[in-house]
């Protein structure tokens, strides 16, 4: 995009100047439009920071193969969050329902469930600013649809995590924005392993 502008914005600079010194016969204003509309600041810090943003994704460990990627990184038409967006997430709690620990529960739900909240939000507002659609996929739990023992909050959160998936379909649909199901990777991992599981007893 930058070439783009420098390959109109510079020889319209100096046609602007010429100008101004062929109907002013003034040197020094021609010059001085010159030094003013100076597009080397302008023209070069795109492609420096463009090149700093490649080099830092690398240092993160993120291949970028060119600038056009990156400047098409700014939309968001695709995503898909494993739980935190992450893969960060707090292992499963392990106590009865009458003996859980709530300051895990607290820490369990900020990450699992409001996690994902979170960059549902962010996502979703810009799909709607980017005005084009797009998609969300939200992977949570067989324990967001079948209870597991001693792990209530992990199932409360992942039951969550499918009702803000829900939710967001319901709301956002209008938008051509498709959140699906967020129990529906996890049902079909479900089945898979039940499958599995009568292919040994046979």
């Amino acid at each position: 995009m930058i070439e783009r502008f420098a390959q109109w914005y510079t020889p319209g600079i100096m046609v602007l100047a010429l100008g101004a010194w062929a109907v002013t016969q003034d040197i020094r204003l021609a010059l001085t439009l010159l030094v003013v509309a100076c597009p080397g600041t302008l023209v070069i810090s795109t492609p420096v920071s463009v090149v700093a943003g490649i080099g830092r994704a690398a240092r993160s460990g993120i291949l970028i193969k060119g600038g056009q990627h990156l400047e098409s990184a700014g939309r968001i038409d695709m995503l898909a969050l494993d739980k935190t967006g992450n893969n960060a997430a707090l292992r499963p709690d392990n106590a009865p329902a009458a003996e859980f620990d709530e300051a895990y529960w607290d820490r369990l739900m900020s990450v699992d469930l409001k996690g994902t909240a979170l960059c549902m939000k962010h996502e979703l507002a810009q799909m709607v600013a980017q005005g084009s659609g797009g998609s969300i996929v939200n992977i949570s739990s067989v324990s967001g649809f079948r209870p597991q023992p001693n792990t209530i909050a992990y199932v409360a959160a992942k039951h969550g995590v499918n009702g803000l998936t829900k939710n967001a379909a319901m709301e956002y649909g209008r938008h051509n924005i498709r959140v699906p199901k967020g129990s529906a990777i996890a049902e079909m991992l479900s089945d898979y392993a039940v499958l599995r599981e009568q292919a040994r007893v046979c």
